[in-house]
Parts: structure tokens; C-alpha cells; sequence
């Protein structure tokens, strides 16, 4: 299952993927990577997308570090910012995914969560 969204101008279009999850017991066989895949072929020759965001729950349990292995393992880049919600109890850290030149999409984990923010206030948004 994915749940995605493009935010930002023409310049920066940025696709926010907001969740991405493969059944425990099929973990392990590429079908998370094979997803990731297909979605950014979509993303690059679609829309034109110049980079992809995540956030990731930041944390130092087992669990934890095997979901931010699985972005890195893709291509992701972890920043350092650890955002705090002040609805959610766990803190969550940005990953980038640069597609294309580098530069496209800003390393600075703050940065980021601005996109995600407004990606939120879209897709949550009531009414």
C-alpha cells in the first residue's frame, strides 16, 4: 500500500510519499523496492518530479533502524532534524531522495518537513 502526494511549484515538485508498507511476511522478497520503483518511474515521467520525501519515526529500536535501512538501502538520504507533532507522540525525521541533478531537493531536514507540512494540510485537510 502507498499513499502519495506532489507538492511544490513547477520548479520544485517534490513527491511526498506518506506511507509505504508490505505485509510482514512478504518483507525481505523486493516487493517494497519493487513498488518504490514503479512509483518513481510514475513520478519522473508523469509529472516531472525532481525528488521524493519521506519521514521516517525516528528512534533506536530494531524496528526502527530496519525501516531506515530499507530507504537508504533506495537511495535516501537521513537528515539529522527531528520534527516533534504536537498531535503525535513519536518524533520523525525526513529522508530525501534527489531524482536528477543533485541540488533538487533540499538536504536540510526542516526544509523538508515545510513540505511535508503543506502535504499534510492538503490531504488532511476537513470539508
Amino acid at each position: 500500500m502507498a499513499v502519495t502526494g506532489v507538492v511544490g511549484q513547477a520548479a520544485d515538485k517534490i513527491l511526498i510519499i506518506d506511507y509505504l508498507t508490505v505485509d510482514k511476511a512478504l518483507r525481505g522478497e523486493g516487493t517494497g523496492t519493487w513498488m518504490l520503483e514503479q512509483i518513481k518511474a510514475w513520478a519522473v515521467q508523469e509529472h516531472g518530479i525532481r525528488g521524493i520525501i519521506i519521514e521516517a519515526e525516528s528512534g533506536a529500536t530494531a524496528s526502527h533502524k530496519e525501516r531506515i535501512h530499507f530507504w537508504e538501502r533506495n537511495g535516501f538520504v537521513l537528515t539529522s532534524y527531528v520534527h516533534q507533532y504536537r498531535m503525535v507522540p513519536e518524533p520523525y525525521q525526513a529522508m530525501m531522495l534527489p531524482l536528477g541533478e543533485p541540488g533538487n531537493v533540499p538536504d536540510d531536514g526542516e526544509a523538508l518537513f515545510r513540505y511535508i507540512n503543506a502535504f499534510h494540510r492538503l490531504a488532511y485537510r476537513k470539508g
